[in-house]
């Protein structure tokens, strides 16, 4: 009984001890994904008002650029940044 007590306390105690880490990487993550989504949203924005969108236009792009940061910021240096870079 002694020796089934101990080992689940112990399981507590290392549970609690894995815990920190991951609440440190969610946060990371959220904090990464934050800057990304806003940097994708200037870009959207900028390139989008450089090439003459309306307003709804811009919000509606610019949503998408944020929930999907990382991949817009990718697709726009591959696609976007000669066009836009160009037109001043």
């Amino acid at each position: 009984m002694l020796l089934l007590e101990l080992l689940k306390s112990n399981k507590k105690k290392t549970n609690k001890k894995k815990s920190l880490p991951v609440n440190k990487l969610k946060i990371t993550n959220i904090i990464i994904s934050t800057l990304l989504g806003i940097i994708a949203f200037y870009l959207s924005w900028d390139c989008n008002t450089k090439l003459g969108y309306s307003i709804s236009e811009k919000i509606l792009y610019g949503f998408f650029a944020f929930l999907f940061g990382g991949l817009y910021i990718i697709l726009y240096l591959i696609f976007r940044a000669g066009t836009c870079q160009k037109i001043k």
